[in-house]
């Protein structure tokens, strides 16, 4: 029997839905409300929500709360304790309703979490909210966008597509989307499969009865563009928006639009010429590149050569390149062609045009270059070349850029070093700041002094965010006044001249990115603002710098959840850790240390896991982190610059006898094999702590206990008594030092009996006891009617699910003690009954009042054992039909005890009936110690009373059979009774209770023709010929009679099939005189004047005699004598169709010899007599009706007839005509 404990907290759940009623395709808000009611704090909880299917998961939160959805099922999971009437935050789920109306209802539950306090009333724990759902239908514009080419050609039509859509849930009745046209546009046409479009002005309106959630159905709208009057000369960009609309609510007003951006420009190829030129400035003297881009803003693809014309100024043509460009000076003119065999398509450039010149003269030098149909001021006679289409915009044909040429020309060099507090270029783990060392000088030949110094450099191995700079002092050599204001900007330092010469230390501190097995390079550059450098080639300088590796890592967090559980329950603590870098941290450990009292038992491990793949930690599940072992470690391995991971532990705080309770505290912590900082330390973030509050122990155990046989048949020596003893925990506490208490009360009335424990065995039922023994003793036996002194048995050692340990039991798992005692003495004839009680106890204290499930007892029933066996046979193999025969059932007890009420049931096959009463004679002990066998239909039940060991009951019942049974033989079987209630015993082995006999019965048959006897000619006569010329009489009855050897009266009758067939089967043989078979003669036949043969072939073939019943009787076949199993054929009964003869008495008016009815007239009254045509004898006389009409019937088909009629007298001066012409 299963018994359930009572738990101490109370947990309730509230739900509401809102809005109610929401908008079919809108959000649903679900607000899930938790309470506990007590009379204790709740611990950890779970709440579930399964959604409607019409409601698609949108989002799920709650404050403490962990929530997650797979599959339209919300689960959310708090942590922690949950006192009595305080507050808990609520649970939000929000979902998209999909559903077109109605009624949608959401159910969720609130239960307590694997090892929280468990629930005594779950009747609150599951709540409902329903809404009510109103049509809704959710249109939008998808998508609107431009068909035709883009950007569209001014005067030219325009192709738009609108994406009109539903999201649903309903359909949309009477959808409208709205378009209205730019100012300038002019709608042409709108259309799409199934909308009405209509055109009023700039506004395009298309209408749809009912637009579907699976519609996908287009518009698509054309438009013509301004005329190029109207555009501007670089071209006009047009919105157009259009909207939808319907009669059914919509929940997302938000996507009922949609836009998009048409460009517009003048018909032609609108090209744009873009310029730059560098270096600026420039030493007088020195080159400068004008580097000039021609690209085609469209509408058209641009053709035909393509020409820029550039005029100089203050500078002279050195040389010109670029993909395809031919450039011819002239001058103080350029003329560069490219051919364009290609065309050049809207939005591409031709390949950069690049013109190298040398500044002539000192001051500002412009030069301005032009393309399309422009030309420079200066040109000269150089002529432009615009593309076939024309150019529609001159606006953006030409660029003019200017460079300044100056006559002092400083000479700037740059040169470079790196630093470190060793004195060499490589960054020790011990160092901090690498410094780059800049000097940069004039190294002019004359007096040409620089006054726009910048100096520029991008350091290596910097990080953003970490990396900083030390003080940045320019510092100028002896008598130079320049002056030097520094900057920087991420990784790049700029310093801006203000005076002269400089000399500059950059100082860049940790953390930096290592440069590996190799070094980074660090260049620098100097140019100048002010006047024109003639020498570039010294206006950069670099150094190498070999950063070694620094890697800082920490411990970022450690947890641990719920901060209090019980002893016993689980507390899931994690360490989270990262490396801030720069570089990769090797080596890395990560490690904890807890600090216990005095006293405690400390954890026992119930899982860890690392989320870095290929690392390992030092523990194993069921491992135990005590005072003596309070640490554990896990080599991670490498942790790459930023990677952050976690190691999860799961422990069970083990119990502490006296059940207090204690704080563990644990710090965690974090080192690498790396350098973390240069002066050696860790940098102070290298752990974390955590405490955890272990509360008393507390559990629910419950036991149930089956035996694995009852009753038990009892064998001396081995009459064993086998237990099946479950142990459950239903928490909240994991269970240690669970064991059974064991008592045995064997039976002490009328006489006391003994009982022995023999051992716990390794399952149920088995001989073979565990080693060593889960049980405080085996093999111990009681005094007669005494209880068995008590024992104990420890719950085995399982799984890390059930349990490791012997006598360990985790929340929500069982274990099983399988125990076998024996029955030493011969059980009474009613049997005896053991009573065992089993009680479970844990260290744990139980909870509350649920002591009252860790009790149960279990009776066993031993009986006498006897062995009923039964048998039956039958005074004949094969009987026929109605032969009477008898069964004899013979029921033997084998022993060795006494069957106490002996019962046999016999039920009789189908067809059979009892030819006299049952009769039963039994020995040990011997009639007429009671007994009787009473008959209800074809059961028969024989109450046999009390049959002793070796003891005999034998049951003869008188029979025969009055049907055939199916398949030729009828199989009878009597059971007797071994119900132990009745018996007293257990019938061993069993399998023998039932015996059967099975009976051959034959039957006679007997069949025959009836048929049209035509054929009569020598031996044909009463013989059936062929059917086809002789016919058969279908539904003719035959009737047999007579006597059966048994003196039984038989009378059965039959008709003929279609074939003319009958048949008698089923027939117990016949008496000595043997059956009739009559026919009833049949309408409109006479009997056929041959008898069938008496002997040869085709006579009757068991015999018998032939009575013809002359010419309208019944015939018959007589004495036909039938044996056991005779099949009697050719009882044939031949039969002659009785012939008519008929015709008119008439006028024949035209004399044709035919009787024309319509004219001719009938003679009524008129006498037609009947001749026997052999002597003249007058057989029948009829006269003709009102038609003229006669007739004779019932003729005899073996006499000829002569038909005689007398002239009638009226009407008068009749003649006689031909008669049958």
């Amino acid at each position: 029997m299963v018994q359930r404990g009572v738990n101490h907290a109370n947990l309730a759940l509230a739900k509401i839905g809102t809005p109610d009623p929401v908008v079919g395709g809108a959000t649903v808000t679900y607000t899930l409300t938790t309470s506990n009611a007590g009379p204790n704090v709740g611990g950890a909880m779970v709440l579930t929500d399964t959604l409607p299917p019409s409601v698609t998961f949108s989002a799920a939160s709650g404050t403490g709360w962990t929530c997650s959805h797979a599959a339209g099922v919300v689960t959310c999971n708090r942590s922690g304790s949950h006192p009595v009437g305080v507050a808990i935050p609520p649970v939000t789920i929000t979902g998209v309703v999909n559903a077109t109306g109605g009624t949608i209802t959401n159910s969720a539950t609130v239960t307590p979490a694997t090892g929280g306090v468990a629930e005594p009333d779950s009747s609150d724990n599951t709540a409902t909210a329903s809404v009510t759902v109103v049509p809704g239908a959710d249109v939008r514009i998808a998508q609107k966008t431009v068909t035709s080419a883009v950007p569209a050609t001014a005067g030219s039509a325009v192709t738009f597509q609108i994406q009109p859509r539903n999201n649903g849930p309903v359909a949309a009745t009477n959808a409208v989307v709205t378009d209205v046209l730019p100012a300038g546009w002019t709608p042409v046409s709108a259309s799409g499969t199934g909308w009405t479009c209509t055109i009023v002005g700039q506004t395009v309106r298309c209408t749809r009865a009912s637009l579907s959630t699976t519609a996908t159905d287009n518009l698509t709208v054309v438009a013509t563009a301004p005329p190029g009057a109207s555009i501007a000369a670089g071209g006009s960009n047009f919105t157009n928006t259009a909207s939808i609309a319907s009669d059914v609510t919509d929940p997302n007003a938000g996507n009922n639009s949609g836009s998009v951006t048409v460009p517009v420009r003048r018909d032609g190829a609108d090209l744009r010429l873009a310029k730059t030129k560098t270096p600026n400035p420039v030493a007088l003297g020195s080159n400068m590149v004008s580097t000039i881009t021609v690209t085609n803003g469209g509408p058209r693809v641009a053709t035909g050569p393509l020409r820029v014309v550039e005029a100089l100024s203050g500078e002279a043509f050195v040389s010109a390149s670029g993909s395809g460009w031919v450039c011819t000076p002239s001058g103080a003119t350029v003329v560069c062609e490219h051919p364009n065999a290609a065309g050049l398509a809207v939005g591409a450039s031709l390949p950069a045009l690049l013109i190298t010149t040398q500044a002539t003269v000192a001051g500002a030098a412009s030069n301005e270059a032009c393309t399309g149909t422009s030309l420079p001021a200066a040109a000269g006679a150089a002529t432009a070349s615009p593309p076939l289409e024309g150019d529609p915009n001159a606006s953006n044909d030409c660029a003019t850029v200017s460079a300044t040429a100056t006559t002092i020309r400083p000479d700037l060099a740059i040169s470079k070093a790196t630093l470190t507090a060793n004195g060499d270029n490589v960054l020790d783990l011990n160092e901090t700041t690498v410094t780059y060392r800049l000097v940069v000088s004039n190294a002019s030949a004359g007096a040409d002094a620089a006054t726009g110094v910048r100096i520029t450099d991008a350091v290596p191995g910097f990080i953003s965010g970490r990396t900083t700079f030390g003080a940045l002092v320019p510092v100028v050599s002896g008598g130079s006044t320049a002056a030097f204001s520094c900057s920087t900007s991420g990784a790049t330092v700029t310093c801006t001249q203000t005076g002269q010469t400089v000399t500059l230390d950059i100082p860049v501190n940790r953390p930096l990115q290592d440069s590996g097995a190799g070094t980074l390079t660090n260049t620098a550059s100097v140019a100048n603002t002010a006047e024109g450098d003639p020498n570039s080639a010294n206006n950069s300088a670099s150094s190498t710098v070999r950063i070694l590796p620094i890697a800082d890592v920490q411990m970022t967090g450690k947890s641990v959840t719920p901060l209090a559980v019980r002893a016993g329950e689980n507390a899931t603590y994690v360490l989270s850790f990262r490396n801030n870098g720069p570089s990769t941290a090797l080596g890395v450990v990560v490690g904890d240390v807890f600090s216990f009292a005095g006293g405690d038992t400390g954890f026992t491990v119930v899982s860890v896991a690392s989320s870095k793949s290929g690392s390992s930690c030092g523990l194993a599940v069921g491992a135990q982190i005590t005072p003596a072992a309070p640490s554990y470690s896990c080599s991670i391995g490498s942790l790459a610059n930023g990677e952050t991971q976690t190691v999860t532990l799961v422990l069970r705080p083990n119990f502490v006898v006296g059940n207090p309770v204690r704080t563990i505290t644990n710090v965690a912590s974090i080192t690498t094999t790396s350098v973390e900082n240069p002066d050696g330390s860790d940098n102070g973030n290298n752990s974390q702590s955590a405490s955890l509050t272990v509360n008393a122990a507390l559990i629910d155990l419950l036991v149930n206990k089956t035996d694995v046989v009852d009753p038990v048949p009892f064998f001396a020596g081995t009459t064993f008594l086998d237990y099946r003893v479950t142990v459950s925990n239903t928490g909240p506490s994991y269970g240690t030092g669970v064991t059974i208490t064991e008592s045995m009360l064997p039976p002490s009335t009328p006489t006391g009996k003994r009982v022995r424990f023999v051992c716990d065995t390794a399952s149920a039922g088995s001989a073979s006891c565990n080693s060593p023994s889960l049980c405080s003793v085996t093999n111990v036996t009681s005094a007669a009617g005494v209880v068995l002194p008590s024992f104990t048995c420890q719950v085995p050692a399982g799984t890390a699910t059930t349990g490791l340990a012997r006598g360990d039991l985790a929340v929500g798992q069982s274990k099983a003690v399988f125990l076998r005692f024996e029955a030493l003495d011969q059980p009474e004839p009613r049997g005896d009954n053991f009573i065992n009680t089993v009680t479970v106890a844990s260290n744990e204290p139980e909870l509350g009042s649920t002591s009252s499930n860790n009790t149960e007892n279990e009776p066993t029933t031993t009986r006498q054992r006897i062995d009923l066996r039964v048998s039956k046979t039958s005074s004949a193999a094969t009987v026929a039909l109605n032969e009477p025969f008898t069964w004899t059932v013979t029921v033997v007890n084998n022993g060795p005890g006494s069957s106490l009420q002996t019962d046999l049931t016999d039920t009789l096959p189908l067809g059979v009936v009892l030819t006299g009463t049952p009769t039963f004679v039994r020995t040990l002990p011997a009639l007429p110690g009671g007994g009787s066998c009473t008959v209800a239909g074809r059961v028969l039940t024989c109450a046999l009373g009390q049959l002793d060991g070796t003891g005999v009951a034998t049951v003869t019942v008188p029979v025969r059979f009055t049907s055939l049974p199916s398949g030729g033989s009828g199989t009878n079987s009597a059971t007797v009774d071994t119900n132990p209630a009745k018996t007293g015993g257990l019938d061993v082995p069993g399998g023998n209770n039932t015996g059967t006999s099975t009976v051959a019965v034959t039957q006679a048959t007997l069949s025959g023709t009836v048929f049209e006897d035509r054929d009569r000619s020598g031996a044909n006569a009463g013989t059936p010929q062929a059917a086809a010329s002789e016919p058969r009489l279908a539904g003719v009855t035959l009737t047999l009679t007579g006597t059966d050897l048994f003196g039984n009266p038989v009378s059965l009758s039959t008709t003929t099939d279609s074939s003319g067939n009958y048949s008698f089967s089923a027939l117990p043989p016949s008496s000595a005189a043997g059956y009739t078979v009559t026919e009833t003669q049949p309408a409109g036949y006479a009997n056929g004047p041959a008898a069938p043969p008496s002997s040869g072939a085709a006579a009757p073939s068991a015999g018998g005699s032939y009575n013809a019943g002359g010419s309208a009787g019944n015939s018959s076949h007589s004495g036909v004598v039938l044996g056991a199993a005779t099949v009697a054929t050719q009882y044939n009964f031949p039969e002659l169709r009785q012939p008519s003869l008929s015709g008119f008495v008439y006028v024949d008016s035209n004399a044709n010899g035919v009787r024309d009815a319509g004219s001719d007239a009938p003679i009524a009254g008129a006498t037609v007599r009947l001749l026997d045509a052999s002597t003249g004898v007058l057989v029948a006389t009829v006269t003709t009706d009102a038609s003229g009409a006669y007739s004779f019937s019932g003729l005899d088909p073996n006499r000829r007839y002569t038909l005689e009629e007398p002239l009638p007298s009226s009407p008068s001066s009749l003649g006689n005509g031909p008669v049958n012409p």
